[in-house]
């Protein structure tokens, strides 16, 4: 019988792990199976699933694999297709040997051993052991990358070996030759629901730095909270969602940018190439509650320029920097005739950089400023700037570059989306709330170009975001990757009776 067959040749074989990737079994070590449906581990919920490929492997191969030659194939074997036949394989009747190197993360489908615990991945449901396990450890491995912007290379090739090796087939869509957002597409058809998340990080700051540090249910380092605990989360909600894809009507992408803590242009520059979707659950801290609106923002670049003078007589000079504090607070007022938002409150006005003079006892002639004016929606980009305008234009000695610009999210607080999100989440005890976000955030690049619903929720507070001890909870971010899947399940099937 097969449960027999898998029994013996495991126990036989005595190797170190027995590890199938799709169409690659590899063996490396002692794996005793206990019982041939449960294993070793509490949380092998399915052993038959592969029994007769496993033997074959292991039965042909074992005692060549079993220490030698990392990281390399070592061979293949070819057996024939037949249903009674008891060295059957899947997958074009064929199967590779190779030994992977012990850090790796396995794939779904995969039999993992390590250290003489079993664990089954094919069909890793996100809230199971396994999948908490992976979840934590992926999140861990990409803190220590660092991704500064735009240095995010090494952390997004890594995640192309890995998407790559789960099975999720990622695509490169670039914004220049070396920056590129990761989009793997599970399902065909629609609706589509995407679930993105940034992996760029800010620069380091104090004890944020990228080295994960792991306290009981804590994960310290720059980019746990803002945002590697949302791109862990959307994951492997992934590898759940891709193992059920003929379950849903629809499909899913998964989608990692990058450019979000600069020029905002990672799911921009993806929709200006073709990607569309028609809901978008955009990851960033907010506690798990639900944020289907969020501040814009405009920084703006000013240079005035004074006449320089001793400082013992300062009216026969200009003083740069007091006409800089002029035009800020002339600005400020400008702003403040706008209405707030019921959730996101007023519009604001940050003097975030300020730099002028050289000396205490001269007059500056000079002063440069940065200002970060946060547009409460339905005001928009282009209604702001209409109206600083005037203020910038009538000084001659004023100079103004525009930076950063970005309208705000408002998707309407009674869409599919934001009920859906509510309801899922309460199913699952998460006490999520509708709140508002004075960030920007990449969702607002969904909704403005796309018109679709699109809302923001994810783990960790944005108290945490760009700070000096930047933390997150694992907890949390297993409860996401939990809610996104839910989410999908939701969506995909209310859209199919509607």
């Amino acid at each position: 019988m097969r449960e027999n067959r898998l029994f013996a040749a495991v126990d036989v074989a005595q190797v170190h792990g027995v590890f199938h990737v799709r169409q690659a079994v590899v063996v490396v070590g002692p794996l005793r199976v206990v019982d041939p449906h449960r294993g070793v581990a509490d949380d092998l919920d399915a052993v038959v699933g592969y029994a007769e490929a496993v033997r074959a492997a292991v039965v042909a191969r074992a005692e060549l694999a079993c220490f030698h030659v990392a990281e390399r194939s070592i061979s293949r074997a070819r057996r024939r297709h037949s249903k009674d036949h008891p060295h059957r394989q899947y997958g074009n009747n064929t199967v590779h040997f190779r030994i992977l190197p012990s850090r790796s993360i396995i794939a779904p489908g995969s039999w993992i051993v390590m250290s003489g615990r079993l664990k089954y991945t094919m069909g890793m449901k996100a809230n199971s052991p396994a999948g908490k396990r992976y979840c934590a450890d992926l999140l861990a491995k990409l803190v220590d990358i660092p991704s500064v912007f735009p240095n995010e290379e090494e952390a997004t090739l890594f995640l192309e070996r890995e998407l790559a090796t789960l099975g999720l087939r990622p695509e490169r869509i670039h914004l220049d030759e070396s920056r590129f957002n990761l989009l793997c597409r599970i399902g065909s058809g629609s609706p589509r629901v995407c679930l993105n998340a940034h992996i760029d990080t800010v620069p380091p700051k104090g004890e944020s730095v990228p080295t994960a540090r792991v306290d009981g249910d804590v994960i310290y380092g720059l980019g746990a909270c803002d945002d590697k605990a949302s791109v862990a989360a959307i994951i492997s909600a992934g590898l759940e969602i891709a193992s059920r894809a003929d379950e849903f009507d629809g499909g899913v992408d998964v989608m990692v940018s990058v450019d979000e803590e600069d020029g905002g242009c990672g799911v921009e520059t993806a929709i200006k190439q073709g990607y569309k979707c028609d809901y978008a659950i955009v990851g960033e801290p907010s506690d798990l509650d639900v944020v289907p609106a969020h501040n814009g923002l405009l920084w703006l670049f000013l240079t005035a320029r004074g006449v320089a003078a001793h400082g013992s007589a300062p009216w026969a000079g200009v003083n740069a920097i007091e006409r800089m504090m002029g035009v800020v607070e002339e600005l400020r007022n400008t702003i403040s005739v706008f209405p707030p938002h019921e959730l996101t409150g007023p519009m604001s006005l940050n003097l975030g950089m300020l730099s002028g003079g050289d000396l205490p006892n001269r007059v500056p002639a000079s002063c440069e400023a940065v200002v970060d004016i946060r547009l409460a929606p339905p005001t928009t980009l282009e209604q702001v700037r209409e109206a600083v305008r005037p203020v910038l234009e009538s000084r001659d000695w004023l100079e103004c570059k525009s930076g950063k610009g970005r309208n705000g999210l408002n998707t309407p607080l009674d869409s599919r989306l934001v009920k859906t999100v509510l309801e899922c989440a309460g199913e699952l005890g998460i006490d999520s709330k509708i709140v508002g976000g004075r960030g920007w955030t990449e969702a607002e690049s969904f909704r403005t170009m796309l018109g679709i619903e699109a809302i923001v929720c994810g783990p960790g507070s944005m108290k945490q975001a760009h700070t000096s001890n930047e933390s997150v909870k694992v907890s949390e971010v297993h409860k996401a990757a939990e809610l996104y899947v839910r989410c999908v399940e939701r969506l995909l099937a209310q859209t199919a009776r509607s």
